[in-house]
């Protein structure tokens, strides 16, 4: 959906990918699955947050399969 605007985007396929782009500038914002190969969204979210530029970059995380109410409270977290 976001490919049709006019942005400039970084797309990568794993959390560890994700960490290393990170490392390399800083970003808008984060749009990250929490259903992912190597490690889940969520842990990938924590070591975003130990990247210094990172700090304060929002997250926004989506998924089609943890709907619970534990997984939004995780993601809050």
């Amino acid at each position: 959906a976001l490919a049709g605007m006019d942005l400039d985007l970084i797309c990568v396929d794993s959390g560890p990918a994700a960490i290393e782009e990170v490392g390399r500038g800083e970003f808008a914002a984060i749009l990250l699955d929490v259903q992912m190969p190597e490690m889940d969204g969520f842990e990938t979210a924590r070591r975003i947050r130990a990247v210094h530029s990172a700090i304060s970059t929002p997250i926004i995380f989506v998924t089609a399969i943890h709907r619970g109410d534990e997984f939004v409270e995780q993601g809050y977290t």
